[in-house]
């Protein structure tokens, strides 16, 4: 038996206005995966080739262990994704939803996440060293042994957030 394999495309939008910012084809192999995997390829492949991220609808993307340094993924909306152990250093986050995600062992230091909303996402043993979280959305958020050192917290909402054994010296507020 012949068994053919084909492709598929997928399209990443802008999260306000629905046009679409960037289509990638799909390997079969690809095509064939869950959501969050056919997602995270195409943000993989807009990064590659330069595509602008901002503003985009991103969510249940898994990007687990993937490289964002520097980039800038301003007002995206990355809801109930998967960034467990992701490099975002020196990443533009301002104003991205990031609510519900899981962001374990990621690397976030000197990046902007003025606004951003983290509401009970998991950033526990994350580096946040010298991030901006001013005016952050942190209700519920699970900080356990995240480093914070020099951040700025500075009118973040955190009821509910869990600092425990997290370290904040030189932490602004």
């Amino acid at each position: 038996m012949i068994t053919t394999m084909t492709t598929a495309k997928f399209q990443i939008t802008d999260r306000w206005t629905g046009v679409v910012r960037f289509e990638c084809e799909l390997p079969a192999e690809i095509a064939e995966q869950n959501y969050g995997s056919r997602i995270g390829f195409a943000i993989k492949k807009a990064l590659e080739v330069g595509a602008n991220l901002a503003d985009t609808c991103l969510t249940c993307a898994d990007l687990k262990g993937v490289s964002l340094k520097g980039v800038c993924l301003k007002g995206v909306n990355l809801t109930h994704s998967n960034l467990t152990g992701a490099c975002l250093k020196s990443a533009n986050l301002t104003g991205a939803d990031l609510a519900y995600s899981f962001l374990k062992n990621a690397c976030l230091k000197n990046a902007c996440l003025k606004g951003a909303d983290l509401e009970i996402s998991d950033l526990a043993y994350s580096n946040l060293t010298g991030a901006n979280l001013k005016g952050a959305h942190l209700k519920g958020v699970y900080l356990k042994g995240a480093c914070l050192k020099g951040a700025c917290l500075k009118g973040a909402y955190i009821r509910g957030a869990n600092f425990t054994d997290a370290c904040l010296k030189g932490a602004k507020w």
